[in-house]
């Protein structure tokens, strides 16, 4: 190849989400000829980049997991203020740097650098698309840059390592320094991880639940209990251990923790639990036959087919799921890899649960599932709200609860995290998206406002200078208890604007970014919805209307109602037990003919069938040869009492002359009418 290779790596910035600023229409046509391009993007937007249409010239390498590869290969590096700059100053390779916006990243009050970033790093800054494909034309004038510099900042800052065996060095340290023993951390497991470790063993964990789940036999009346990925007792789980507690005291119910310290959490608040950091915990796990999660956290279990894994969901949802997703922008996640570990999730699942058609098909498609794995039960974190919405002793005790001014209207504001929320990978930083100073002092005296950050945020905002204004609940689990003393829902794009609707109480959907989060996730945007407020002005005087009880336009309709909350009528609890436990019952529905279907012609050799009270048992085949009409008398089904899919059928029962009428399916007939 007499082509040079050059590695661009620039930094993740965590304003403005995405920015790629090379020209690449134009790095093609001037450099196409002598370069290739290899992009290596912060792992937080790994692939967000479509760059098919440059193959063999422009090469998105965002993924290739081992980027000292990259560096080896390339003849050039250009970044900006990433930490690439030390591990490439090995090579003593050349180095550009385009820092576009280096006034604004190297400003303390923004982002600032530990170095003097202008007389520190060893290649030539550029700012500007064209000042960055003048020096890439001359690359025998940039090899030569300031070689005493770049001496100097390999010297400053890769004064270890510099001969190649920093990894032997750190084990040898380890294995036979002079560390004091009081300063190492002390690992009770070593050994063990050890053995791990060397035969290769990734997940061991979930590797010995695989295990033994096919080898124990199945304890009929255990069931696995598990939220948020083992980091609360709550939702629809908690919902259905309640119940079950309670009319089914037979039954084990433990509930899985993520680590001993959530363990010792579920503990003291009275349950019986299982940690995922105790080996011994896994043949209790393998025995049990029932598993009632809300969330994905187990990767890799591989269930046997006689366990049942029901899976609740945390509702339905207002973005894109799963393979319906067209853009990932997950920290350190490709599509393909969220999609993969997405549908592997979904794989576990036996049964989940649906509110309506709406969400039935929103998870079937998004999960990719089967029709019979969704079942119409409606969700059971939900029969309170139908059970207390109109309970205003039960509001006011909840509001003594949380020491909440009932003289107040009371606001909740629950917004939902974003792609670009993310801080670092699988971390996620909460943000208030208008200005709570603002609004105390135009409302102070007239609302409270309660704030319920999702489980998916890391850190949080300290809301503290606020005072009684702001009331911080989220480390409330039961957000049930937040809708139900709160008088208005403030929201995003949170699937709690669902739940919330079941109250009737007015919606204020805060929505300032819709574009942007439509154009990364995916959003429904239907006009059933409440109406969207973009900007802070419009949330004001929404505020300002609700308060004065003219709540008309913020109220759920009756067709958003019908559309999304179809099945949530108060049993959904006692419906997904029976479904869990395996006691439904499948009915067959009967239909008088009408003028749809009123003559039918036969096929040839078509079974005859015959209704025996409960089922339809085989009685000879249809002569059909004559090419006959049958009139349809009527039509059976069998339908799932669950979900209301239709189990076998549609039966036809047709008029024979001169003998008995005989039923027939509708797939061996041919419609005349």
């Amino acid at each position: 190849m007499n082509k040079e290779i050059v590695l661009y790596a620039p930094t993740y910035r965590q304003t403005n989400g995405f920015d790629f600023q090379i020209d690449l229409d134009e790095y093609v046509k001037n450099l196409g000829d002598k370069q290739i391009l290899l992009v290596r993007l912060h792992y937080f937007i790994a692939s967000q980049l479509d760059l098919s249409q440059y193959a063999g010239q422009v090469i998105d390498m965002s993924s290739y997991p081992e980027i000292e590869d990259l560096y080896l290969v390339s003849d050039i590096l250009i970044t900006d203020y990433s930490s690439v700059m030390f591990d490439y100053a090995m090579l003593h390779r050349p180095m550009v740097f385009y820092a576009y916006d280096l006034e604004w990243y190297t400003n303390p009050k923004n982002r600032g650098t530990y170095l003097d970033y202008v007389d520190t790093v060893p290649g030539p800054i550029v700012k500007t698309n064209q000042e960055l494909m003048e020096v890439l034309s001359d690359t025998t004038r940039l090899k030569q840059f300031d070689r005493q510099r770049l001496q100097k900042f390999y010297e400053e800052f890769t004064t270890y390592g510099q001969t190649g065996n920093a990894a032997q060095e750190v084990v040898e340290q380890v294995l036979n320094g002079d560390i004091e023993p009081s300063s190492q951390v002390y690992n009770q497991h070593a050994f063990r991880d050890a053995i791990w470790k060397l035969l290769q063993v990734k997940k061991p964990f979930i590797t010995l639940l695989n295990y033994w789940s096919k080898k124990l036999k199945r304890d009929e009346k255990l069931v696995i209990f598990s939220s948020f990925g083992g980091t609360q007792t709550s939702d629809s789980p908690k919902a259905i251990f309640d119940m079950m507690k309670a009319k089914f005291p037979d039954y084990k119910l433990l509930w899985l923790a993520k680590d001993n310290q959530y363990q010792s959490l579920f503990k003291k608040e009275g349950f019986k639990t299982l940690s995922m950091e105790q080996y011994r915990s896994i043949r209790l796990l393998s025995k049990a036959k029932y598993w009632v999660i809300n969330d994905d956290f187990l990767s890799g279990w591989q269930p046997p087919q006689d366990i049942v894994v029901l899976q609740t969901g945390q509702g339905t949802s207002q973005k894109l799921i799963g393979a319906d997703i067209k853009k990932v922008i997950s920290a350190g996640k490709t599509r393909n890899n969220y999609v993969k570990e997405i549908l592997a999730n979904a794989s576990q699942w036996t049964y989940t649960l649906s509110n309506s058609t709406f969400a039935s098909q929103q998870k079937i498609s998004g999960y990719q599932l089967e029709e019979h794995q969704v079942f119409a039960t409606g969700y059971p974190k939900n029969d309170v709200l139908i059970r207390e919405k109109d309970n205003t002793n039960y509001q006011k005790q909840l509001r003594r609860q949380f020491n909440i001014d009932d003289s107040k209207t009371v606001f909740l504001y629950e917004p939902t995290w974003r792609d670009d929320d993310a801080i670092r990978h699988g971390h996620y930083q909460a943000k208030v998206r208008f200005d709570i100073e603002d609004l105390q002092r135009k409302f102070g005296d007239r609302i409270q406002l309660v704030v319920k950050w999702s489980h998916t945020f890391d850190e949080l905002p300290d809301l503290s200078q606020y005072h009684d204004f702001v009331i911080d609940l989220s480390s409330e689990q039961d957000t049930t208890k937040l809708y139900l003393l709160s008088d208005v829902l403030i929201t995003d794009y949170s699937a709690g604007i669902f739940d919330f609707a079941l109250l009737n109480r007015p919606i204020l959907r805060y929505t300032p970014d819709f574009s942007s989060v439509s154009n990364n996730s995916g959003l429904i945007d239907d006009n059933l919805l409440p109406t969207k407020l973009m900007t802070y002005d419009s949330l004001c005087d929404a505020i300002d209307l609700v308060i004065s009880k003219d709540t008309h336009d913020f109220l759920p309709t009756r067709e958003m109602k019908d559309k999304y909350l179809t099945w949530d009528t108060g049993r959904a609890t006692e419906n997904a037990i029976d479904l869990l436990l395996g006691r439904l019952s499948n009915s067959w529905v009967e239909e008088e003919s009408d003028n749809k279907l009123k003559r039918v012609k036969i096929i040839d050799g078509a079974v005859q069938w015959s209704w025996n009270t409960s089922d339809f048992c085989v009685q000879g085949n249809f002569n059909s040869s004559n090419n006959d009409l049958y009139d349809v008398i009527k039509t059976k089904v069998q339908v799932s009492e669950m979900n209301h899919q239709i189990l076998s059928g549609p039966y036809l029962l047709v008029r024979l002359p001169n003998q008995d009428n005989k039923w027939v399916l509708l797939e061996e007939t041919y419609d005349m009418n």
